[in-house]
């Protein structure tokens, strides 16, 4: 056997070998050459004839070329993400001898690579996976470098993405470095000091700083403080606040056209009169904003309080209106009302003309009636009634009107008597007519109804009778005689009837109030108008 090699030109160092009997005369060639790891190739061997060099014969040999399929071909993490993420080399070689993967890139150390698999089927695997979740504001990124046999070097893009912004906020505006002056006087920004309730002039100078409040797709907050850059609009307000106004804020100041608070700015403080006239103490503060930003101020701590102030009494009443009220026989409820300016002292010395709100109660106590509510009219600067209930007691007969008188007061905030009697009330019961018997002989045998109510012997029945209306009176017994009804101070009957028919209607109209009542055998009317 005679065999002869030829290189092949690709630089691999590769050889085609020839193997054949003999180099003479028609002969059968044997072609052999490696595995091939590169790309394709091709190369010419051509035979010439020893005895006559112009005669030849050419041999083309190809081989084709090695293949490599990365999947995926970019790898991109979340930035929360540190699951490892599977790569897939598929490929036409028979060994991965020649094979090698490695991580390039600044970020490589924030990645772990692992090794190649075993090839198995004509695929092999590795996987890649971030160390950590990226809170930084930029992504990590790195790249995948696979080698196979003599093949172009190929690389895989990896990336884990930054943890975004989504939203910035700016909140807590307020003075870096305060300094806080009343009236002149120095205050501590961090200590709460009493100062008069009266009118005064606040200084306050300061740097403007804020909070700055990032969050980021991972859900983490990052918050810091950062001074509000001078280019922006600050804007400033003053509230007094006091005890009784809970949460509502009173403004004193607030401006529209401010620019950086950096020179210090002067408030007013109104006077009481404008202010502090209702509540026990109160405070002072100030609110920044960057409205560009911000819809509400942000508020400081409150600077100081005010001494207490509240309202201790009332005199030099004017505009009083305490009107008297009556009450029928009936009796019941009956309101009655009061209001009335008057001159309202402070607790600080200050005093202004304001509504008086009131109580009430009884001059003397009577039996017959008595107080169920109480409502005082607001305190302030606005007239406002007060009002109580007193109920009545009714009866059937009331001879002779009476009264009863109120005291009207001032009242406190804390229920007290603020002062002396703005005025009185009276309170007047109606009286019922004098019962006037019938001048007829007895009629306790007599039974009878009237506008179909029956009037029973010994008991009260009442019937409202409305003047100009007509009467209908029916008796269900005999009686012989005369019998009449007679009303209030007259001995002249309203009505009357000789000798009665049993089960007869007999009408009459009077033009009086009448309630009718049957006691002991006798009927009377009695006259309630």
């Amino acid at each position: 056997m005679a065999q002869k090699t030829v290189a092949w030109k690709d630089d691999s160092g590769d050889n085609i070998t020839l193997t054949a009997d003999a180099w003479s005369g028609a002969q059968q060639v044997t072609v052999q050459t490696p595995e091939n790891f590169g790309k394709y190739r091709a190369l010419n061997i051509v035979f010439y004839s020893v005895a006559d060099a112009t005669k030849s014969a050419t041999l083309k040999v190809t081989q084709e070329a090695a293949t490599a399929l990365l999947s995926p071909n970019t790898v991109v993490f979340d930035n929360t993400e540190t699951t490892a993420k599977t790569i897939t080399l598929s490929t036409n070689i028979s060994t991965l001898s020649s094979t090698s993967i490695a991580l390039e890139g600044a970020d490589a150390s924030q990645f772990t690579l692992s090794a190649l698999s075993a090839l198995s089927n004509g695929e092999a695997t590795f996987t890649i996976k971030p160390n950590s979740v990226n809170q930084g504001t930029s992504s990590r990124n790195c790249s995948i470098t696979v080698t196979v046999g003599r093949l172009d070097v190929m690389n895989i893009p990896v990336e884990q993405l930054a943890d975004v912004v989504v939203e910035t906020e700016y909140l807590n505006y307020r003075l870096d470095g305060q300094i806080i002056k009343y009236d002149g006087f120095l205050f501590d920004g961090d200590i709460i000091v009493t100062v008069p309730a009266a009118q005064g002039t606040l200084s306050v100078q300061g740097q403007v700083v804020r909070d700055k409040k990032v969050t980021y797709a991972s859900g983490r907050v990052e918050t810091t403080t950062e001074n509000v850059p001078s280019s922006n609009t600050i804007y400033y307000s003053v509230r007094l606040r006091g005890v009784d106004s809970g949460d509502d804020r009173a403004w004193l100041y607030s401006n529209t056209t401010a620019g950086a608070f950096t020179s210090g700015v002067d408030f007013t403080v109104p006077s009481l009169q404008y202010t502090l006239f209702v509540g026990e103490g109160g405070s002072l503060g100030i609110g920044l904003s960057d409205k560009s930003i911000q819809t509400e101020d942000s508020w400081t701590e409150d600077i100081f309080d005010f001494k207490e102030n509240k309202r201790t009494g009332y005199s030099d009443y004017s505009n009083t209106n305490l009107p008297n009220k009556t009450v029928g026989v009936g009796g019941g409820s009956v309101s009655c009302t009061a209001s009335a300016y008057g001159t309202c002292t402070y607790s600080s010395g200050a005093s202004r003309t304001e509504n008086v709100p009131m109580t009430f109660g009884f001059v003397e106590s009577v039996s017959w009636a008595s107080i169920t509510s109480q409502t005082p009219g607001a305190a302030g600067t606005s007239l406002a009634s007060s009002s109580c209930t007193i109920y009545v007691s009714g009866t059937e007969y009331i001879t002779t009107v009476r009264t009863l008188s109120l005291s009207v007061r001032p009242r406190l905030a804390d229920g007290s008597t603020g002062g002396g009697v703005v005025g009185y009330i009276t309170v007047t019961q109606s009286a019922t007519s004098s019962i006037i018997s019938s001048e007829i002989m007895d009629t306790s045998g007599v039974g009878m109804s009237m506008n179909g109510v029956n009037i029973q012997q010994g008991e009260y029945s009442p019937i409202d009778i409305e003047p100009d209306s007509m009467i209908v009176v029916n008796f269900n017994s005999s009686y012989s005689g005369r019998l009449r009804l007679i009303a209030r101070d007259s001995n002249t009957p309203i009505w009357y009837i000789d000798s009665p028919g049993v089960g007869t209607d007999y009408s009459f109209s009077t033009n009086l109030i009448l309630d009718v009542h049957y006691q002991t055998g006798e009927v009377y009317l009695v006259w309630i108008g």
